[in-house]
């Protein structure tokens, strides 16, 4: 019997499994100390009154078996909004059977649908795996853009200097 693969949107009742590929991948690339997310967190951001991302699941014969995080930024260069894929993810029993791809190009179909200029993500380095697939599917990295972040006592830090 063949397996029937499909994308749906994730609903509250899927936070238990949003976690549980957070924690892998978390694990895959080594960061799983810095973990502090929780099934409350995820709940309260992301299907409460106020919504910060929005997941997709991909699922074989309705089992969850890979998921992409994702929300919405601006192009002020564009004037138009820009997807930015947060996690993709999909478990290592089922990878190379085309299931990030299919995310991938769902992703795209739902850009173009709300009038998004492009989409943005970021990969670690050591992950060669997730550079080269997004590399076939025509990606390019960014050379003249750098990451930043302002975390923890620097954004506190930060706060309290403009408070003074």
């Amino acid at each position: 019997m063949k397996k029937i693969f499909k994308i749906r949107a994730a609903d509250k009742t899927d936070v238990p499994d949003i976690l549980n590929f957070i924690k892998q991948l978390a694990e895959k690339n080594k960061s799983l100390n810095k973990l502090v997310v929780t099934e409350e967190l995820l709940s309260k951001y992301l299907f409460g009154s106020k919504i910060y991302a929005e997941v997709i699941l991909g699922c074989i014969d309705q089992e969850p078996v890979s998921y992409a995080m994702f929300c919405y930024n601006f192009s002020t260069l564009y004037g138009k909004p820009a997807l930015y894929l947060i996690d993709l993810f999909v478990l290592p029993e089922f990878r190379h059977q085309g299931i990030a791809q299919n995310l991938m190009s769902h992703l795209a179909a739902l850009a173009i649908k709300q009038d998004c200029c492009r989409i943005d993500w970021s990969v670690l380095e050591s992950n060669s795996i997730a550079t080269q697939f997004y590399n076939k599917i025509g990606a390019k990295k960014l050379a003249e853009w750098r990451i930043y972040r302002l975390e923890g006592n620097a954004l506190n830090s930060l706060l309290n200097n403009n408070n003074e």
